[in-house]
């Protein structure tokens, strides 16, 4: 009998946002069954999906949007610390540092 898997336990395994894998689930990314209100998939089905090459560029995508979408949420004071902590973070690192529209003029 073939092992089906939530979208919780998915998550969790992949280290993955539940909402992330609904979106692969809802667009069809991740092949899987609609179950009452959830989602599940096969075992087998999320081995394939995971040894897939076009799988890190799905994935790359959905998490774009993720991330955007936690963006146009965040306060302006929110913002500005994310802002703040990439910068502290690309200095750490020696990438480029961030620079507003007025400061690149």
């Amino acid at each position: 009998m073939p092992e089906y898997l939530s979208v919780q336990e998915i998550a969790a395994e992949l280290n993955l946002d539940p909402e992330s894998v609904r979106i692969h689930c809802r667009n069809g990314n991740l092949p899987a069954l609609k179950a009452g209100k959830g989602w599940r998939v096969r075992r087998e089905t999320l081995d394939e999906w995971l040894a897939s090459p076009t799988r890190a560029i799905v994935q790359k995508s959905v998490t774009a949007k993720a991330l955007l979408r936690t963006i146009l949420r965040m306060s302006p004071e929110e913002l500005e610390l994310a802002v703040n902590m990439l910068d502290a973070a690309r200095s750490l690192y020696g990438l480029n540092q961030h620079t507003t529209d007025e400061e690149a003029s």
